[in-house]
């Protein structure tokens, strides 16, 4: 890859970040006609899709999975072609230490009830639709779309505070409307009827292709995203890994970034890099920046009786600290009679050591009954920026933080570049474009 000089001619653009929001800017831009340099402090693109090679496993941090209705497969053909097709069941512990499907399983839950029981959550529902009129957090989201009984009974209540480290109260309602849209496609009427539209449909005509998901190649995200490198630097985009970003600022005719490698120079500044590390290069240094939440992800390896049949397994009882497992071993395969996971922990309240947090994992999914057999922790690391934390106080000072940045020209969009909760690859190519769009208007 070829490395910019020192004092550089300015490009028309300069992006911070190489992760799908960067990578989808890169391409946009290119295919426009634009020269771009993208530089990023990673050693390696993908962003926060980061899997670990441990001996013979192979670890990611954070379930991390791909569709056949992403665009990456029309946008980086060579990134994609070696993705690994997979089943991918996901379960939940429930408060009652049942495991059930994710989100949650109508017919266990709801319908196995006796008719009273389901008679007086019907009502509840009924009530909450009518009457809870308030839109200001993740709680008022819940009850609008499946009533207080569900919201408490199924757990989702007490994973929302695992996940954020305080109540669901606290956490805004754009939130709820990003994060928890199955909700909507669970209950909403209309999306039902245009389910059973579709379904009758589908008896006259062709049926539509089954939607099939997709893990990484077994060797690490790097063999995925350096081909999309590799196909950008074929339109002539440059990238500087490892670029040490020390100081952004803006100079006749646009911007100026500084780093370990150089300064570079572009007419445009785009960045999907934390909003406060942004705010930071940039000396903003009088605006408090948003919260976001760290993650230590637990990489194990386990040999006896697992009693779920999931993929990934969230934790909605009140039990342990972690939040959810994903069985890599499912679909990498075993490796030498073990099975192999990795277990995300949320730091939402001061720090906890890797193996403090095996040993709460170890003792909670021994009480929940969930796994019987021999246990170990063969690595872990630790994610800064893992999750927005969008309560009212941070969402306050991300609108500070972005408004002084946008002042400067800066143009910033995507999970960690807009310190928006972005739940897919899918969702994130979809906002870079549309930011790319309407800045060009």
């Amino acid at each position: 890859m070829r490395k910019p000089e020192v004092a550089p001619n300015s490009t028309d653009a300069i992006i911070l970040g190489c992760g799908i929001s960067g990578l989808t800017a890169a391409r946009e831009l290119a295919e426009r006609g634009a020269s771009v340099l993208v530089l990023e402090d990673y050693q390696t693109p993908g962003g926060n899709h980061i899997s670990k090679q441990i001996g013979p496993y192979s670890f990611d941090i954070g379930a991390i999975f791909f569709w056949s209705t992403s665009p990456m497969l029309e946008l980086f053909p060579e990134a994609t072609k070696n993705w690994l097709p997979i089943e991918l069941p996901i379960g939940r512990i429930t408060p009652s230490r049942a495991v059930h499907r994710y989100p949650i399983d109508v017919r266990a839950e709801l319908l196995s009830l006796p008719r009273s029981r389901q008679l007086q959550i019907a009502a509840d529902v009924v009530y909450q639709r009518l009457f809870h009129r308030q839109r200001e957090s993740v709680r008022d989201f819940a009850l609008q779309h499946m009533g207080r009984r569900v919201f408490e009974d199924s757990g989702l209540e007490l994973y929302i505070e695992r996940f954020y480290g305080r109540p669901a109260d606290d956490i805004v309602y754009s939130f709820a409307e990003r994060r928890m849209r199955w909700i909507t496609k669970k209950t909403s009427l209309s999306i039902i009827l245009a389910d059973r539209i579709r379904a009758f449909r589908s008896r006259f005509g062709p049926p539509e292709p089954p939607l099939q998901c997709f893990a990484r190649p077994k060797d690490g995200f790097p063999s995925m995203y350096q081909p999309a490198v590799k196909e950008l630097e074929k339109s002539g985009v440059e990238f500087v890994f490892d670029a040490g970003l020390s100081a952004l600022k803006t100079v006749s005719g646009g911007f100026e970034v500084s780093g370990c490698k150089g300064r570079y120079r572009g007419a445009r500044l785009l960045s999907t890099i934390p909003l406060a590390v942004a705010g930071r290069l940039a000396e903003l240094t009088d605006i408090e920046p948003p919260q976001s939440c760290s993650m230590i992800t637990l990489f194990c390896r386990f040999r006896g009786e697992r009693r779920f049949g999931y993929t990934v397994l969230y934790n909605f009882n009140r039990i342990g600290a972690w939040k959810r497992l994903t069985m890599h071993s499912d679909y990498y395969g075993q490796a030498d009679g073990w099975e192999y996971f990795s277990v995300e922990c949320n730091l939402t309240k001061g720090t906890s050591s890797p193996e403090k947090l095996f040993d709460d994992f170890r003792r909670s999914t021994c009480e929940l009954g969930v796994l019987d057999g021999e246990l170990e922790l063969v690595g872990s690391t630790e994610t800064d920026f893992a999750y927005p934390v969008l309560d009212a106080a941070s969402v306050a000072r991300r609108d500070t933080l972005m408004a002084a940045l946008g002042a400067m020209g800066i143009e910033g969009f995507g999970r960690q570049g807009a310190f928006d909760y972005i739940a897919s690859s899918n969702l994130a190519i979809e906002l870079a474009r549309e930011a790319l769009n309407k800045s060009s208007r």
